[in-house]
């Protein structure tokens, strides 16, 4: 038998990252404005850091950065954000949890990424037969 894998197909895993950020609470006045602050720092860091350590991306790319903003929307349900506070500063800690075929997707249609890896390869062809001399 033969198997002949396709170039297109996406291999979807499951994506964590981790994104952080700190702020002075007295530079933005109050707490509710740094946490809003924080929380969105840290969301793009955590974006950042999948497009760059899982997808590849050059996130520091004016394509990136303007894109950036669109994922942190469009991912809001898959980010997690937790706040510590240690005098002035506040630290925000977000969590995303994506599908890896999900980031790819809205990467894509946001046009800081081409195509995958996968797409860039070619076809793989894998036999699995054994010719032999049948012995009883």
């Amino acid at each position: 038998s033969a198997l002949c894998l396709g170039a297109s197909t996406i291999n979807a895993e499951p994506i964590t990252q981790a994104g952080q950020a700190e702020v002075s609470i007295k530079a933005n006045k109050d707490q509710t404005t740094a946490r809003t602050v924080a929380r969105r720092q840290a969301e793009a860091d955590a974006i950042r850091a999948a497009l760059k350590l899982k997808l590849n991306i050059d996130a520091t790319s004016p394509k990136a950065r303007e894109a950036i903003g669109e994922l942190v929307k469009t991912l809001a349900p898959n980010l997690r954000t937790t706040y510590v506070v240690e005098g002035d500063v506040m630290t925000a800690r977000t969590t995303l949890s994506v599908d890896s075929a999900e980031l790819t997707d809205l990467s894509r249609s946001l046009g800081i990424q081409n195509m995958n890896v996968m797409e860039g390869a070619s076809v793989v062809f894998l036999i699995d037969e054994y010719w032999g001399i049948a012995t009883n």
